[in-house]
């Protein structure tokens, strides 16, 4: 969850199969960028989206960190105007797992789920969308008493990572990022 900041791999984590899918050279670390190559305004979103569905018949989906309102806004009013736009729409909290993220954005960057969710799926229930795409919660979701939340609040579903992770033995030693 870092919105406005790509992740970051740190060179010694960068491995044949990785730099030979991401183009870049073994062991240089390897920055993904904050932004979609496709697209950079809400017209060229909803534009990218109906390409990609039309060239695949299937549900086209969108997962975003929640920062700030405006671009909610104006994909609600766009999608209002044109009945296009995507057909699920994940958010994800700032509680969930970070990925590549350096540490400042990992711990202060991105709404908490119940808030960032509670904003977003407003706009479009004021714009009577709410019910016209899937929801889909993640963020530290997966454990029953904030599965349930997530679903009173509007969720269709929720992803989960860590739990998955428990259940095949990972220890969360929270050590990852140190190659141990």
């Amino acid at each position: 969850a870092k919105p406005g900041k790509g992740g970051i791999l740190p060179g010694k984590k960068v491995t044949q199969q990785i730099a030979s899918i991401r183009g870049v050279p073994v062991g240089q670390d390897c920055v993904s960028p904050n932004a979609h190559s496709e697209f950079g305004t809400v017209n060229e979103l909803i534009d990218f989206i109906e390409r990609l569905h039309s060239a695949s018949g299937l549900p086209v989906g969108i997962k975003s960190a929640i920062g700030e309102i405006h671009f909610w806004n104006e994909l609600a009013e766009r999608m209002k105007q044109t009945g296009k736009g995507p057909d699920f729409i994940t958010i994800d909290g700032g509680e969930g797992g970070t990925g590549a993220a350096p540490l400042a954005f990992a711990d202060h960057v991105s709404l908490p789920f119940k808030v960032g969710f509670a904003r977003v799926y407003q706009v479009f229930q004021k714009e009577k969308l709410s019910e016209r795409m899937a929801w889909i919660g993640s963020g530290k979701l997966g454990f029953p008493d904030r599965a349930i939340v997530a679903f009173a609040m509007g969720c269709d579903l929720i992803n989960i990572a860590r739990e998955a992770m428990m259940s095949i033995g990972c220890i969360q030693a929270q050590r990852c990022h140190t190659d141990h």
